[in-house]
This record gives structure tokens, C-alpha cells and sequence, in this order.
């Protein structure tokens, strides 16, 4: 089965996210770390708050409360959309 996914442009991520943050709904992120280019997965973090200026977005775990800062443009995939530039 062929992945069907639409991929979405990184301002429509952007909004995606801030809208997640207003819900309070869980997402599902891969992102690449800026140390070295090993690929972190998030799933099923809340987004807690966002900052335009460092296009960032800080991110929860719901089950032990870690927090983790992601900047924009290293996510590649949410929620299984490719994200692109």
C-alpha cells in the first residue's frame, strides 16, 4: 500500500501546531537533531508554546512531563504529513 499522505508546506505546519496547542491535542513528530542528524521521534506529545521569532516550539510528553524545544524547520513529518519548504 503506497503512502497516500499530502505533504503540507512548514507554514501550514506552523498553524497546525499552534492549533494543537489551543486544543490540547497530542502529535505524532520526526525531526532530525541539530548535534548530529539522528532523527528523534515524538509521539503522542502536546505542544505547549510556540516562539516565531526562534521558530520553535516547545513540546511535552504527557507521561513523565519531559520537555523538549524543536525548531521548525528540522521536523520532516506530522501527524504521517512530509513536510516541505
Amino acid at each position: 500500500m503506497a503512502d497516500t499522505s499530502k505533504a503540507i508546506h512548514i507554514n501550514e505546519l506552523r498553524r497546525s501546531l499552534d492549533i494543537s496547542r489551543i486544543d490540547r491535542s497530542p502529535v505524532d513528530i520526526d525531526c532530525w537533531k541539530a548535534s548530529d542528524g539522528s532523527i528523534i521521534h515524538y509521539r503522542g506529545w502536546l505542544v505547549t508554546s510556540s516562539n516565531w521569532r526562534e521558530g520553535t516550539h516547545r513540546l511535552r510528553n504527557p507521561v513523565n512531563n519531559q520537555v523538549r524545544k524543536v525548531r521548525d524547520v528540522f521536523i520532516f513529518r506530522y501527524n504521517n504529513h512530509p513536510i516541505y519548504l
